[in-house]
């Protein structure tokens, strides 16, 4: 069982690792203030989002296409993706359009952006990965001190080696690693893939 469930996990976090590239792609698009400016990463972000908000309704509404995903991804859905609400990769393309829309009429830098959402997504792995292999303390019911740990480590050795090359300084990277193992762990009744990166960019605008 415990085998079972481990590779099951690592499944769905080596699809999460695989995803990394959807954020990096907008680094090479143009990005400012304006609408206009960012016309064609909303374009691309709005149709990966609505991809995927199709999926999850033929998942839910057409028998053959339900056979088939489950087929595939059966192992690795959660509980509520099972029954039917939507799936952590409709939730991330949902938050990361979301934010590209709307967080640079507050002027948030592009690169905090994509930052916060790789660091999030290589976290979430090493969480995962850690909490279900090595995690003895609980701190809730499904979380673990060694997953948060591993969260935030993760997240730290993801993102910090940019952030010191352009600003000199790994204060900005120790704080978004800790907000993104905060967010993770306190995540309860919304999708992490939404609730933690917008919770985490939502403070780092506050304090930065």
């Amino acid at each position: 069982m415990f085998f079972s469930t481990f590779f099951s996990e690592l499944k769905r976090k080596s699809l999460h690792i695989l995803s990394l590239i959807f954020p990096i792609v907008l680094l090479f698009l143009p990005y400012g203030k304006d609408i206009e400016e960012r016309l064609y990463g909303l374009i691309y972000l709005g149709t990966l989002a609505i991809i995927s908000i199709l999926i999850d309704i033929l998942r839910v509404k057409s028998i053959r296409f339900k056979k088939l995903y489950f087929k595939i991804f059966g192992d690795i859905l959660r509980r509520h993706e099972l029954k039917g609400r939507f799936t952590g990769a409709t939730n991330f393309f949902i938050s990361i359009f979301l934010v590209y829309l709307i967080f640079p009429f507050f002027d948030m830098k592009l690169d905090y952006i994509v930052m916060v959402y790789v660091g999030f997504m290589i976290g979430d792995a090493f969480a995962a990965i850690i909490g279900k292999s090595m995690g003895r303390i609980k701190i809730t019911k499904n979380k673990t001190l060694e997953g948060t740990i591993g969260c935030i480590i993760g997240s730290f050795l993801t993102i910090s080696p940019f952030i010191f090359n352009n600003y000199h300084n790994l204060y900005p990277a120790i704080f978004i690693s800790i907000l993104i193992g905060i967010f993770e762990l306190i995540t309860f009744y919304i999708d992490d893939n939404f609730f933690v990166p917008v919770s985490t960019l939502i403070v780092l605008k506050i304090f930065f």
